[in-house]
Parts: C-alpha cells; structure tokens; sequence
C-alpha cells in the first residue's frame, strides 16, 4: 500500500492516509522528512494524542522486535506509564537511522504527531526526539539507563 504525502519541510500539507485501509484498520504510519519523524494517529487512536502533549521529550530506540527490525517511539513524560509505540519497519515510509552529530552531545531527530481534523492534518505535538540502539524492544527505559545493543546490519 502506498501513500501519499505532500510536504512543507516537517510538516504535512496533505495526506490520503486518513482515507486508507492503514487508517481504517487503526495502524500507526510514520514519514520522515526535513529532519522529523511525522507519526499519523488513525481515527482510532486519537486518544493517545491527549496524553501525548503532556511529553517533555521522546525517545526514539532502534532494535529488534519478535525477532524483526523495529522502532520504538516513547514519549517521556516522567510517569511510570508513558505513551510508547513499538512499530516494524513497514510502519515508515523512511526508517529513521542515526543522526548526524556526535554521540555524546546528544543524538536528536524531531518527532510530531498528527490528525485529522476537518479532513486536513493537524499537528498536535512536536517534541525533541533522542535516538539509541538497543539490544531488544520493546525498551520501555527513561534514556539515561537503556542498555546499549549491538548494531543490526
């Protein structure tokens, strides 16, 4: 399945997401571009989209999952039950790798999540986003304690 997406930098100008079977059967689509992971919530989800706000930052961790290449996605709102997505690599459209810069200044993407209001895509989140590799997903750890994992080639 393809979708289409029409952007201005980061941000989303159009999408037929909404309008997919993806969205219909309540699954997370991602793309990358202009240095942010764009996470569309189906119809299904918006709920999230609430708790999501209150997130100072999140962290996004690369490792496998059920044996397969994933992501997991953790908005850190400092609870002991913070939002996180774990998604295969067919859940983006560009799996994020690791960015440019040195490891121990930080390692950050920008992630923004969206909806659909009034048949557009609004934003309703955008937040620093640090970037680790870990040994197996899901993570679930605040950023300072996640063990390090090898690389998957």
């Amino acid at each position: 399945m393809t979708i289409t997406i029409h952007n201005r930098g980061p941000a989303i100008a159009s999408t037929d997401y909404w309008t997919s079977d993806l969205a219909r059967a309540g699954k997370v689509y991602c793309s990358t571009n202009g240095g942010t992971v764009r996470v569309l919530l189906p119809d299904a989800l918006h709920a999230l989209a609430l708790e999501m706000r209150g997130a100072e930052y999140c962290i996004l961790s690369r490792g496998p999952w059920n044996r397969r290449a994933a992501v997991e996605i953790l908005w850190e709102d400092h609870s002991d039950a913070p939002i996180a997505l774990q998604l295969t690599d067919d859940s983006f459209d560009l799996v994020p790798g690791e960015p440019d810069g040195d490891p121990d200044e930080g390692r950050t993407w920008r992630v923004s999540a969206w909806v659909e209001e009034d048949g557009a895509p609004r934003m309703i989140g955008d937040w620093d986003c640090h970037w680790r590799r870990v040994a197996e997903l899901p993570c679930l750890l605040p950023l300072k304690t996640a063990p390090q994992g090898k690389k998957i080639s």
